[in-house]
């Protein structure tokens, strides 16, 4: 080095050394913006699937909050029915017996 600075021709040696620290840098430029690439292209696919979740979630809560009004339809409304269901069997039930009561005899 010091001969290159004095305007003297630089030694094999330093031309060597020379070289490989440019092929080094050129390496080590490479190897950060391919890096930098591959952060920026996890951090898009990070910020995508975070998007589709939130999306994903609003859906749930919509579909929750719509189904609300069905799980009160089936909690007061199955009684209700269940009492019409039993009267039906026992109506059936009396049809039944009247009508072997009437053939019987």
């Amino acid at each position: 080095m010091q001969n290159a600075r004095t305007g003297n021709q630089p030694t094999g040696d330093e031309v060597a050394r020379e070289k490989a620290a440019n092929v080094a840098e050129t390496r080590a430029r490479a190897n950060r913006l391919q890096k930098q690439k591959d952060i920026e292209l996890f951090h898009k696919r990070q910020v995508s699937a975070l998007n589709a979740q939130v999306a994903a979630n609003k859906g749930v809560a919509d579909k929750t909050s719509q189904m609300r009004m069905c799980e009160l339809m089936h909690k007061h409304g199955h009684p209700f029915f269940e009492t019409l269901v039993t009267d039906s069997k026992v109506t059936e039930a009396d049809k039944s017996d009247k009508e072997a009561d009437k053939a019987a005899p």
